[in-house]
């Protein structure tokens, strides 16, 4: 095949990418002491295999062949159902801006002024918000338990109305594309200013998936891709949009706030100063070296961590921090209980605080050994749907690389798709929907 290579490419990214962050944890800026090294390594190394594995067996898979391409007549009966859903998500997102700011009525200028307050306060901002969120209950804030409940229903198309808003965003009416706007900048604005990037890295990821599958899918379906230099701009200006951000976040909040090279610690843990990453980066970028290297490598530290207890199976439910919050609150401490997050809090590193790798919330559920399996599943699922994306266009697929791609990025800090309802509701939404075309799309081919 022709372009073959163009189909391992997210695939060598992500190798690349984990490769990278293992010798960030292992040479960087912090003293990390592992444990049971040789275990820990083999087991990284044995899921990377195992995803590899997985996306080989899922591109090689020939269901992709029976799957009709997705057609206009499809793209117009989404975007029919689209045009309203944005407007209902939008009202959404407004409720909830005011219920993430703990309001229980529509105080306009009071929301305003935090929002604005926090814009030039991230630090503060972050701390004030965490406190609310210990204190306060859903009957406190506007809308109530409805307002809880409904926001339970509605999460699992929220996010998808998001991403389908931008990944059709050419072809929506001037006024919905005017929701559309106002939606992104209601979700940016809630999190910036409250000290969190995570909502803004989500929207800029998804812009530069979709584009990067519309180059690709040029190129190969068509022979051409003209939007190269428009591709590299968006990466670069992405890059260092978010670079920014971040490091501004991160030095307003947090232990970084009291920068000190000599006493800086993560749970203890302190800086390597002889670490050749101190020593082939100028001073001014220590501090982003290492709020970047406390991001990406402190949930490695957790997961050997977990090394040192015995596994306690959640059955199916431990591998979502959503999941193991709600049934505490509302059924039983149990499960919480027996997660590897829990009872790391007798090592000193705090549940709600420290970060835990994607695999140890996977192993709640099917020990660090199962964890290889799920790896290769994830692998096999990302393969057919990155490849379906590009031969048949069905944006369902698209939804599925975008939520892959985030899952990813986030494999060394936690299992992000899961960590909240809002993106575990609306990828199970994506996951369902992507079966359910490609299999209605298959049976018409096949007559």
């Amino acid at each position: 095949m022709k372009y073959a290579i163009t189909f391992f490419t997210p695939l060598i990214t992500i190798v690349s990418y984990l490769t990278l962050t293992i010798i960030l944890y292992a040479f960087g800026p912090f003293a990390w002491e592992t444990s049971y090294p040789v275990i820990w390594g083999m087991l990284n190394i044995a899921y990377i295999v195992a995803f590899v594995f997985g996306w080989y067996v899922g591109i090689k898979n020939k269901s992709s062949v029976h799957v009709k391409e997705w057609t206009c007549i499809d793209t117009r009966r989404i975007i029919k159902y689209l045009n309203p859903m944005l407007l209902i998500n939008l009202t959404f997102e407004l409720i909830n801006l005011f219920r993430r700011f703990a309001y229980h009525s529509f105080d306009i200028n009071g929301l305003m002024d935090d929002i604005l307050y926090g814009f030039l306060n991230p630090g503060n901002s972050y701390n004030i918000f965490q406190d609310k969120i210990n204190i306060l209950t859903s009957e406190q804030v506007l809308g109530g338990y409805v307002m809880t409940i409904f926001n339970y229903i509605w999460e699992f198309v929220s996010f998808i109305v998001v991403l389908l808003g931008i990944f059709y965003f050419k072809r929506l009416k001037w006024h919905t594309k005017m929701f559309m706007v106002i939606t992104c900048i209601v979700i940016i604005a809630g999190y910036i200013s409250t000290g969190t990037n995570i909502g803004v890295f989500r929207l800029i990821l998804a812009i530069f998936i979709f584009f990067w599958l519309k180059i690709t899918r040029n190129k190969i379906i068509y022979g051409y891709s003209k939007y190269k230099k428009k591709m590299m701009l968006i990466f670069v200006i992405s890059i260092v949009l978010m670079t920014i951000l971040f490091n501004n976040i991160m030095q307003s909040r947090g232990g970084i706030l009291s920068w000190n090279e000599s006493t800086y610690n993560i749970g203890g843990v302190h800086l390597d100063k002889e670490s050749i990453f101190f020593k082939i980066l100028p001073n001014e970028l220590h501090m982003l070296l290492v709020s970047s290297s406390s991001y990406l490598t402190q949930g490695y530290y957790g997961m050997s961590l977990c090394l040192n207890i015995e596994w306690m199976p959640t059955f199916g439910v431990g591998h979502s921090m959503a999941l193991v919050k709600f049934l505490s609150k509302y059924v039983s401490e149990t499960t919480r209980d027996r997660t590897y997050q829990h009872r790391l809090t007798e090592f000193g590193w705090e549940e709600d605080v420290r970060w835990h790798s994607m695999y140890s919330w996977f192993a709640n559920d099917v020990s660090f050994i199962g964890v290889i399996w799920v790896m290769f599943f994830i692998g096999v699922i990302f393969a057919m749907a990155y490849k379906e994306s590009i031969l048949t266009n069905n944006p369902f697929a698209h939804l599925l690389v975008y939520y892959f791609s985030l899952m990813a990025f986030f494999i060394p800090c936690n299992n992000q798709i899961f960590q909240s309802t809002y993106t575990m509701f609306s990828f199970i939404t994506a996951m369902f929907l992507w079966m359910y075309t490609r299999s209605k799309k298959a049976i018409r081919q096949m007559k």
